[in-house]
């Protein structure tokens, strides 16, 4: 059925200390899924470290956001798997640099 919304809101946990924020509105269009709007934040150690928004509302729609300060930055589209990449990525290498302590 076309036009149908649905709101995904979750959290996805990496590990003890970080996390992913995760927001998503999609509809039904002829058979497929289209992300209205979505937000991704990684929260490491209760600080923000990054975020990405896809928001109509907003100029531009798509982008980013930096640090604890909440900095709006450039970003290109990023899917949600994409996000848990990124996440997971930037979890692995604060690991491996605590381990080279």
């Amino acid at each position: 059925m076309s036009g149908q919304r649905a709101r995904i809101d979750g959290r996805i946990t990496i590990n003890e200390q970080s996390y992913l924020r995760v927001s998503e509105v999609v509809e039904t269009a002829e058979n497929a899924t289209v992300r209205k709007k979505a937000s991704y934040y990684f929260v490491e150690n209760k600080t923000e470290r990054w975020g990405y928004d896809l928001d109509p509302s907003h100029e531009p729609a798509e982008h980013g956001h930096r640090g604890a300060e909440h900095e709006r930055v450039e970003a290109s589209c990023l899917t949600l798997a994409r996000a848990i990449e990124a996440a997971w990525q930037m979890t692995s290498e604060v690991a491996r640099d605590g381990l080279a302590k």
